[in-house]
């Protein structure tokens, strides 16, 4: 079609082999990278290094770089005011030719490009991916302007379609439309607008990192006598499998879309269920998705306990396009987030970085998971020349340059300042499935029981701490009942008790109280006595307080009865039904009181600033504060010290924009425990 090279012009062989590509990162250092040319994927003809030239150490965006049989040319100058050069041609036998030889064909190829280190700089591209079109007597290109976000399977690569063929040897690409109009690509974008790929990679506002995923064939086992950590050594290695850790609490997974690539192809869509568990997730949790049968048994509290790992089922995942299948052919994972406003996991793999498995082997992270690994981690691999250790659904093992296997250690559990040491899923619970907003705990040793107040649901439960079984249930209807219509016996028109917010034990005479506020409700507290230690709290009496008083946490203080007002203490007497406010025992420096706790000498204070302090009853000193967010707890409430240990009750009600975990899920209210600071 009388085609032309806008540099060649119209000769046989139209310059012979050469092929194109473009810088899309500035910066780029391709010195000793590898390139290779390949025919249907995976026939490999020509594998070669770049040279070490200073000129191909930091090129930048939207240079072309030629490699062909004309003369090497390196007068690059992108940055000069008057001239500026942005080509470089690479004469091929200036290449250290690693095996075959340089040509370029219609033969259905390929090129792919990598850096020393192994980091994929162009995933598999060309004919190959896209499948046959071209002939003898034509040029492969991209038709649309160059960017970063071009993919290998991108429809606009090809060939000129039966219109004239125009070629353009180190210079900027051109082809005919459909209206018969001559176009030419725009380098403006990739030049000066366009951000560097490490800007725009949402790792850093990633929530997960790929932590494995197997390669091996089905009919295969792992390699030099290897063995996983829970299938052990069978053909397969468990089928397709891969591993992700949670690196950014309250992590939302529901709906997520998971793509699987294969050389850059991709092959497989589809979209994580919607199970309740996946709603709300800590940092450290481990998600498996596998053959697997389901497991959603979750109770992420102590660092080292089992409880934190999670496996789908490849079955579950819905809208599947594609087929689920893992292998050594440079595979990359990523997951976006059902808004598709925020990548989850970036693309990560043997895709992205340091393609060296093959079909016995896994790809896996040989470092600690958290927020600083990239996709593009040098951290990422195989097992080198060292038996294969495969670890599904645990932290991953290798062997170090001694021999000696190291494992990591999933520092990213662990608390900023408390050691977490056990929790109590209270959805667990018979009688407590619908627990929606903790308010508070009282422990009454006496008889080894825990109370909890729920606030929205109008409940306060009597819990025995070592069986879980629920001893007794006070809610509205009783408290209101109790007072023969003076408070009104259901909570209906804001009126009645359904603020239960706190309790408070006088162990001297083995009393009970049970606070209700008036957001909404009647504010008000109710006296709960027994005729000895064994037997079960009555209803006895009980005060009003005045519209808008309202005391949120309560506590007995070495034979005072301590109430909160908002920020500060006082102490509250119940035969007069009245608060000293002249002796103001505490005021804390901002947010309001919450919870409270007494234990030999010391006060312990949650806010609703999401703090834990540390008070010297004494001196009123405030000894310590924890950021409890920084300590596995979004939203502390009430708080009690058991047996030396300190008990944290997480509040997140469904208010505001707070994250939720729904009701049923494992740390819906869920009380945390550590080690007393």
């Amino acid at each position: 079609d009388d085609g032309y090279d806008t540099y060649f012009g119209v000769i046989d062989g139209n310059g012979d082999s050469w092929l194109e590509l473009v810088v899309i990162e500035d910066s780029l250092d391709i010195q000793g990278s590898t390139i290779e040319v390949f025919k249907n994927i995976d026939s490999s003809i020509f594998t070669a290094n770049f040279p070490n030239l200073a000129e191909l150490s930091s090129l930048k965006k939207g240079t072309i770089l030629t490699i062909s049989h004309e003369a090497t040319d390196l007068s690059y100058a992108p940055l000069d005011e008057n001239n500026p050069d942005w080509t470089i041609n690479l004469n091929a036998n200036e290449l250290v030719t690693l095996s075959g030889s340089f040509e370029t064909s219609d033969r259905n190829l390929g090129i792919s490009v990598s850096s020393s280190d192994g980091t994929i700089l162009l995933t598999k591209a060309g004919e190959a991916i896209l499948g046959s079109g071209i002939d003898s007597r034509e040029v492969f290109k991209l038709k649309k302007d160059p960017a970063f976000d071009i993919f290998p399977d991108d429809l606009a690569y090809g060939d000129d379609v039966g219109m004239q063929v125009i070629s353009t040897f180190g210079a900027a690409n051109q082809w005919i439309d459909s209206s018969g109009t001559t176009v030419t690509q725009d380098f403006t974008y990739i030049k000066e607008y366009s951000p560097d790929i490490n800007e725009t990679t949402p790792e850093n506002n990633s929530s997960l990192v790929l932590n494995e995923y197997s390669a091996v064939a089905p009919t295969q086992l792992l390699k030099d006598g290897g063995y996983d950590t829970y299938f052990g050594t069978v053909e397969g290695n468990g089928g397709s499998w891969f591993e992700m850790m949670v690196t950014r609490d309250y992590l939302n997974l529901q709906n997520a879309t998971i793509t699987i690539k294969e050389s850059g192809l991709e092959v497989f869509s589809a979209n994580i269920p919607e199970l309740l568990t996946l709603s709300y997730l800590r940092k450290g949790t481990i998600i498996t998705i596998s053959d697997e049968p389901t497991d959603m048994t979750y109770a992420p509290f102590a660092p080292n306990e089992a409880d934190w790992k999670l496996n789908i089922n490849k079955n579950e995942l819905t809208n599947q396009i594609g087929l689920f299948a893992l292998n050594d052919n440079d595979i990359s994972i990523s997951i976006l987030n059902v808004n598709g406003d925020n990548m989850l996991l970036s693309e990560s793999g043997e895709g992205v970085k340091n393609a060296v498995v093959d079909n016995q082997e896994v790809y896996k992270l040989k470092a600690e998971p958290n927020l600083d690994v990239t996709p593009l981690s040098d951290s990422y691999g195989d097992d080198g020349d060292t038996q294969v250790i495969s670890t599904f659904g645990s932290a991953n093992q290798w062997r170090d340059e001694s021999g000696e296997i190291v494992a990591q250690q999933l520092t990213l559990r662990e608390n900023s300042d408390l050691n977490e040491t056990g929790g109590i899923v209270i959805s667990n619970i018979t009688g407590l499935e619908e627990f929606r907003d903790g308010e508070a705990l009282l422990y009454v040793s006496e008889n080894n029981s825990l109370w909890m107040t729920d606030d929205d649901s109008h409940h306060i439960y009597e819990m025995d701490l070592t069986t879980k079984e629920i001893k007794s249930v006070f809610d509205d209807a009783d408290l209101g009942g109790f007072t023969n219509g003076d408070i009104q016996a259901t909570c209906e028109d804001q009126i009645g008790a359904c603020d239960i917010e706190s309790s408070a034990y006088d162990a001297a005479t083995d009393t009970l109280y049970i606070f209700t506020g008036d957001g909404p409700g009647t504010a008000a507290v109710f006296k709960l006595t027994r005729e000895n230690i064994n037997d079960s709290f009555a209803l006895s009496d009980y005060r009003k307080f005045d519209v808008g008083t309202e005391y949120s946490a309560t506590q007995f203080i070495e034979g005072d009865f301590v109430v909160s007002i908002t920020d500060d203490l006082y102490i509250y007497n119940f035969e007069t039904n009245q608060v000293d406010l002249s002796n103001k025992l505490l005021d804390i420096p901002s947010g309001r009181i919450v919870g409270l706790a007494y234990s030999e000498g010391i006060l312990w204070v949650t806010t609703s600033d999401f703090e834990l302090l540390k008070v010297d009853w004494q001196t009123k000193e405030i000894l310590a504060t924890y950021n409890m967010r920084d300590n596995g707890v979004y939203d502390p409430r009430g708080v009690e010290i058991i047996n030396n240990e300190l008990y944290i009750l997480e509040g997140i009600n469904q208010s505001g924009g707070t994250p939720i975990a729904p009701i049923g899920h494992a740390l819906k209210n869920a009380i945390h425990i550590y080690q007393l600071p």
